[in-house]
């Protein structure tokens, strides 16, 4: 069976509270060199959402799944899309074909022991909780990703959670100053806002002044 490809699919919450957990998901990733993939890197309109996703899912060898946000909701009403995704990519692992067969996907939460009371099909997995903190996302998916070897780096392994930490808190502290350098504002890296694929071109930006300071990545 070929190996895994480079492709890790997001499932997440896409509100205010968990935007910068979000932007941490998207930089450890790119900077593990593998690609993330997620539905908000595309906007065609003619493309219904759920054939979208279905291709995401497909494509991606790796997903990651956050289910955060399954409280109800001001309405009364839950948010079924992360355990829906996570359907999806378990469904695609346990029906698809070979390739399909090779899937890895990887589950948190905010509070531990909490899944079981809202999804208790999976009673007996063990998802990894993280508190809504950003040093813990980043430490659990670049766990989840240091169990392989760096895709892009035969034989190297990646750095350890905190240097994974400590490059995103200087990557975003110098996000103003790549921003310019493309004539955009903050407010354009807004993932949830129409600016994901900017803020990616931005960690892109950043991967390579790390690689040319000859630091890991």
């Amino acid at each position: 069976m070929a190996a895994r490809n480079r492709f890790v699919f997001i499932n997440c919450p896409f509100d205010k509270e968990y935007l910068e957990c979000f932007e941490a998901i998207v930089f450890t990733i790119y900077m593990s060199g593998y690609r993330p993939e997620c539905a908000l890197q595309d906007d065609n309109f003619g493309n219904v959402r759920l054939d979208k996703l279905k291709a995401m899912i497909e494509r991606c060898d790796r997903s990651i799944h956050d289910l955060s946000r399954t409280e109800s909701n001001a309405r009364g009403l839950p948010r079924f899309n992360m355990p829906f995704e996570l359907g999806l990519a378990i469904g695609a692992f346990r029906f698809g074909g070979r390739r399909q067969r090779k899937k890895s996907t990887f589950v948190m939460v905010k509070r531990p022991y909490i899944m079981p009371q809202f999804l208790s099909d999976a009673a007996g997995q063990d998802p990894h909780a993280h508190g809504g903190q950003v040093s813990q996302v980043i430490k659990l998916v670049r766990s989840h990703l240091g169990h392989y070897y760096r895709p892009d780096a035969k034989g190297a392994r990646l750095p350890g959670p905190l240097y994974f930490y400590a490059l995103f808190r200087e990557f975003k502290k110098g996000l103003p100053a790549l921003a310019r350098e493309l004539h955009l504002s903050e407010k354009d890296l807004d993932c949830f806002r129409g600016g994901y694929l900017d803020y990616l071109e931005m960690v892109r930006r950043f991967s390579i002044v790390v690689e040319h300071a000859g630091r890991p990545s």
